[in-house]
């Protein structure tokens, strides 16, 4: 079974965002994309288990808190 989410965020400047967001690391358990429509910047993350769907997010919301606090979003 596959276990998936989105996260829709409308950042001040999505380019800035979504390069913050380009992680190095590649996982075993979990595939990550991040698209741009418009001004919204969509992170597509699917897992193989609840767990490494868990694991990723909080590793997506960890940065996206990096970006708010640097004042990339409205």
């Amino acid at each position: 079974m596959d276990y998936k989410c989105t996260i829709e965020v409308s950042p001040r400047d999505p380019e800035a965002v979504m390069k913050a967001l380009m992680m190095d690391e590649a996982y075993d358990r979990s595939s990550t994309s991040i698209e741009r429509e418009g001004g919204k910047v969509f992170i597509k993350i699917s897992a193989k288990d609840i767990t490494a769907l868990r694991a990723a997010v909080n590793d997506y919301l960890r940065l996206l808190r990096v970006c708010e606090s640097e004042k990339s979003f409205e």
